[in-house]
């Protein structure tokens, strides 16, 4: 995500990028970029990183309503100066997203960011199913 990001941002587009704090990227190594924190209530001990299910459950349970929230006070913050969103681009593993953008009336791009191996793995599935 961050390196399409790049590319965005060389094509002339503003970045923002919506994070928890749970894994929170390091805004200096990408210094073209806004970060802005969503709260994710939840510590470690809710769901180790070794359970990766238990994890993007959690995740997308309680990140919801937190990233809605920070996304309308970015669409329309008091004083004018608001942030026009022309895409929301996010990991498949965050289904909470796109219905988020459903709600706001944002357009919005899923992508599988896993490796091409995942991508091979569910072009298969059918096939085995």
């Amino acid at each position: 995500m961050l390196q399409l990001g790049r590319i965005l941002c060389a094509r002339g587009f503003s970045i923002t990028i919506l994070h928890t704090n749970f894994n929170a990227p390091d805004p200096s190594s990408h210094p073209h970029f806004t970060f802005r924190s969503i709260g994710d209530s939840f510590d470690r001990s809710e769901a180790p990183p070794s359970d990766i299910p238990g994890l993007l459950l959690l995740l997308n349970t309680r990140c919801a309503s937190p990233f809605e929230e920070r996304l309308q006070e970015m669409m329309s913050s008091p004083g004018g100066d608001s942030v026009p969103v022309a895409c929301l681009i996010s990991d498949s593993l965050f289904s909470f997203a796109c219905d988020v953008a459903e709600r706001l009336k944002v357009h919005a791009l899923v992508l599988p960011v896993g490796s091409t191996t995942s991508l091979y793995v569910y072009t298969i599935l059918p096939i085995l199913n």
